[in-house]
C-alpha cells in the first residue's frame, strides 16, 4: 500500500487505538501484525522528523535543542509551567522551540510528502466487532487496511 509519510502518523495512531481495544481474535491478531510492520516504519519516518526539527530549532548554550513543556508539569518535585524549558533526563511530553522558517516549513512538508511502500494485509472489518475508533479523522487514516467484504 503506497502512502505519503504524513500519512503515516494517521496510521500509526489508529492502528493504536485498535490494538489497545478487545477485539475478535482474528481482528486482534491483523491488527497487532499489520500495527507491528507499521510501527517500524513509523520510528524511520520519527527519526527523521526530529532530525529536520533539531536542525531549525533553537539550540541553548551547549548547542542541544530547546525543549519546552506542552502542559503545567510536575517532574522530579518541581512544578514546571507550559512553555519552560525541559530539564536534562524528562522523557515525557514537549515540544521543540521552532520557528517556522520558510526553510524549516519547506524541508518538513518535502519530508511528509515522501511516497511509501506499507507492507500492510488489508483487514475484513468484520473482524473488528465492537472495535471504536476515537475520530472519523481515523477511521480515514485506515481506508485501505479495513475492507468490507462480500
Amino acid at each position: 500500500m503506497k502512502v505519503k509519510l504524513g500519512q503515516l502518523y494517521g496510521i500509526y495512531e489508529a492502528l493504536v487505538t485498535l490494538k489497545d481495544q478487545k477485539l475478535p481474535i482474528k481482528g486482534k491478531y491483523w491488527i497487532n501484525k499489520n500495527f507491528k510492520k507499521v510501527a517500524k516504519e513509523y520510528g524511520d519516518a520519527e527519526e527523521n522528523r526530529t532530525a529536520v526539527i533539531e536542525k531549525y530549532c533553537k539550540k541553548d548554550l551547549e548547542g542541544k535543542p530547546v525543549r519546552l513543556f506542552m502542559d503545567d508539569t510536575k517532574y522530579k518535585g518541581v512544578e514546571y509551567k507550559a512553555g519552560d524549558p525541559v530539564p536534562e533526563g524528562y522523557m515525557g511530553k514537549f515540544r521543540y522551540d521552532i520557528e517556522p522558517t520558510p526553510e524549516f516549513v519547506k524541508e518538513y512538508n518535502d519530508l511528509m510528502e515522501i511516497d511509501i511502500e506499507l507492507d500492510v494485509t488489508p483487514i475484513p472489518i468484520d473482524f473488528l466487532d465492537g472495535a471504536v475508533m476515537e475520530s472519523d479523522e481515523q477511521m480515514d487514516a485506515l481506508d485501505g487496511i479495513l475492507v468490507v467484504e462480500g
